[in-house]
């Protein structure tokens, strides 16, 4: 029996802002992060190696226009680079949009903290680029962190807070019902867990008759009968199959 969830529609992206300020300040940062870092390897760390080139073909740009500097980390960089990769998620190039975004996470987490909302669009993002590219520990990873950052950001009567525990749960019913990864279980036991933390929601938030209640408790109900016939033996199984087998053709006599 398939767990039945409601997915949510494609995640809302960020709508770029000025083509001409973006670029300047895209490329600005990639030739400024090249001059700092003239090791080739700690180019590479910072996922500006095989950005600058790319986007200069696409867009070029005379150089004497590129007299900003910045820090590697200079929280203007946020704006302009995940609008990069944004463009990048539209032209369907998700692995250099990744490398961005992860930048971008690199920024952001530097000037705002481990916990911020900002980063909950901008996790989303990546996963959107981790999906297309069929990459399912990535997907399962972040969505994980996900539900790390909205727990800890909302209170519990925070209706934020089950608007994304719906779309976290939403992905792991649908692990769940395609085993892209093999992981069946262990997303069966992350979506019992959240099922249950959303009925303890809404016992906070909603009247006793709201129709939630019900799809709560049946995918509670599921998720547990589906974690408990996993964790019986298979001899017990082959007995049980036996017992029902032997009643049904009793009853045919």
């Amino acid at each position: 029996m398939k767990i039945i969830e409601v997915l949510l529609p494609p995640i809302e992206r960020f709508l770029p802002f000025d083509a001409a300020r973006f670029f300047v300040l895209a490329i600005s940062f990639a030739l400024v992060t090249l001059a700092t870092f003239s090791n080739s390897s700690l180019a590479q760390q910072n996922n500006f190696s095989s950005i600058d080139s790319g986007l200069a073909s696409q867009f070029p740009l005379p150089l004497e226009v590129l007299q900003l500097e910045f820090s590697p980390y200079d929280y203007r960089l946020e704006e302009p680079l995940n609008d990069m990769a944004l463009r990048m998620q539209e032209a369907n190039d998700h692995e250099a949009a990744l490398k961005v975004f992860k930048k971008v996470w690199q920024v952001n987490r530097v000037n705002n903290g481990l916990l911020h909302k900002s980063q909950l669009a901008l996790l989303e993002n990546m996963i959107s680029s981790e999906r297309e590219l069929g990459d399912w520990e990535a997907v399962s990873k972040h969505y994980a962190h996900l539900e790390h950052l909205y727990r800890r950001l909302y209170d519990m009567d925070d209706p934020q807070l089950e608007s994304g525990l719906q779309k976290i749960s939403a992905w792991y019913v649908s692990a769940i019902n395609m085993n892209r990864d093999g992981k069946r279980m262990e997303h069966l036991r992350k979506a019992h867990q959240i099922f249950k933390l959303r009925l303890q929601i809404a016992e906070l938030t909603l009247a006793a008759d709201d129709p939630k209640f019900a799809f709560l408790h049946e995918s509670i109900a599921v998720s547990e009968h589906q974690l408990y016939m996993a964790n019986i033996p298979k001899e017990v199984k082959r007995t049980r199959r036996r017992t029902q087998r032997d009643r049904l053709l009793a009853g045919l006599d």
